[in-house]
């Protein structure tokens, strides 16, 4: 019998992570190729830490030239 590998998944490059914190306000942080950048913020709401997060990460993978 003869065993067949499954392609391995590659991780995403990037990701976008949001975590509540102790005190009940909500931070972002990033992966970008690789790179865990820290939590960031100290937003009041999940949507608006999403909000931020999208938008730093939009703008980190497609700078203005």
């Amino acid at each position: 019998m003869a065993v067949t590998k499954t392609p391995a998944q590659k991780p995403p490059a990037s990701s976008l992570t949001v975590v509540e914190r102790n005190d009940g306000s909500w931070s972002f942080s990033l992966k970008i190729k690789g790179v865990v950048y820290p939590a960031q913020g100290n937003f009041p709401s999940r949507a608006k830490a999403e909000l931020a997060g999208f938008s730093t990460l939009n703008a980190a993978l497609n700078p203005k030239s």
